[in-house]
């Protein structure tokens, strides 16, 4: 069964107290960002899957020292805190998502690929 909205939500703001961390909701998952000096993070509001994995790896880049943000940090730094944060949200998601709910992950990483990179994924 999935999780409800109000499931999601209730996790990413245990997580945001947890690690005294600011939630802003708003925007979509492309323009979802982290700000490590303020220990805040705007993400769209986690509705659905997708969403609550958003908020997820976004909370990851403050709180795994491996996926940090970085400030305008480029190629395979870049690339290497972005599958951190990814792997912190997977090891930190509650309940049962599908390979098609992770699609998400996919989609995000592969923008990464193209503007840090440059690689011409065919977008």
């Amino acid at each position: 069964m999935k999780p409800t909205p109000e499931e999601l939500a209730a996790h990413i703001r245990e997580l945001a107290e947890e690690h005294s961390i600011t939630v802003t909701y708003g925007g979509t998952w492309r323009t979802a960002e982290c700000w490590p000096s303020d220990l805040a993070i705007t993400t769209p509001e986690p509705v659905d899957p997708a969403t609550y994995l958003v908020a997820l790896h976004e909370i990851g880049h403050l709180v795994d020292v491996n996926a940090r943000a970085w400030s305008r940090r480029r190629g395979s730094g870049a690339l290497k805190c972005e599958g951190m944060a990814w792997a912190w949200a997977a090891a930190n998601c509650r309940f049962h998502l599908t390979a098609r709910d992770w699609d998400i992950a996919g989609r995000c990483f592969r923008s990464y690929l193209h503007q840090y990179a440059g690689c011409d994924l065919g977008q």
